[in-house]
């Protein structure tokens, strides 16, 4: 995967429901830390050439594949098999609890033979562009 991955060691990005920021990449993987904000969710999802490993490293979360909610917090680990529909949650924020202890700090490791990813579903309107 290295030779033909779309990141860079460092490669990182802000999305309204977090952060990534690419770790590692081997010859058919990539590292990436994930952190989604309270209250947030990832875009509903799919893959064609890609499983993945996500593995909580911090806060509490729910992973969502195949509509089967699974609870992580730290040290949990869920697999997700090539072409299954996933998404990461955040629990919303609780009044008594700062925001960073609901953060979910996940690092994911996708195994690829390619990166197409389908989205599903999206709590992120479309702008058109005219």
């Amino acid at each position: 995967m290295k030779s033909g991955s779309f990141y860079k060691i460092g490669d990182n990005d802000q999305r309204p429901w977090g952060t990534w920021h690419v770790l590692d990449i081997g010859d058919r993987h990539v590292v990436k830390r994930i952190v989604v904000n309270p209250g947030e969710r990832l875009s509903l999802q799919y893959h064609n050439h890609r499983s993945e490993r996500w593995t909580a490293v911090s806060g509490q979360g729910i992973a969502e594949i195949d509509g089967i909610e699974h609870s992580l917090q730290l040290g949990h680990t869920v697999d997700i098999p090539l072409m299954a529909t996933h998404r990461l949650h955040a629990p919303a924020m609780h009044r008594w609890f700062s925001s960073r202890s609901n953060m979910v700090n996940c690092l994911m490791r996708a195994t690829s033979s390619g990166s197409a990813m389908i989205t599903i579903e999206s709590d992120i309107e479309a702008v058109s562009i005219e």
